[in-house]
């Protein structure tokens, strides 16, 4: 039912967008969990798993930004109002997550460094 209507890349994108920021954050976090069990060893140097940590929270960072970008720009598109409304609570408080991870440096920490 949430595709089920769509015909333009602005009425995707409204709803994808917040989904795929949701996901780089939900994946950042699965591996930060994965490496609770050992993190001096796959930390403390530059691993798949360290390197994999900078960059989901860039992903997150830059998702973000265009998510918030595009909600704004794309207000008046042909979707249903409450589609666009969500969108735009979603990417707001993407935008609060990334002002929080900003101000204590977790954007872009290199745990090797």
């Amino acid at each position: 039912w949430l595709f089920r209507r769509t015909y333009n890349w602005k009425q995707l994108v409204v709803r994808l967008l917040p989904a795929m920021t949701v996901l780089s954050l939900l994946s950042f976090l699965a591996v930060v969990f994965h490496c609770l069990d050992d993190p001096i060893v796959l930390l403390a140097k530059p691993t798949v798993w360290s390197i994999s940590i900078v960059m989901l929270t860039y992903l997150f960072a830059a998702l973000t930004i265009f998510s918030l970008c595009l909600v704004v720009l794309l207000r008046q598109s042909e979707d249903p109002r409450w589609i666009w409304w969500h969108s735009c609570f979603v990417s707001v408080a993407n935008g609060l997550l990334l002002t929080y991870m900003l101000y204590w440096g977790i954007i872009g920490a290199r745990t090797w460094a």
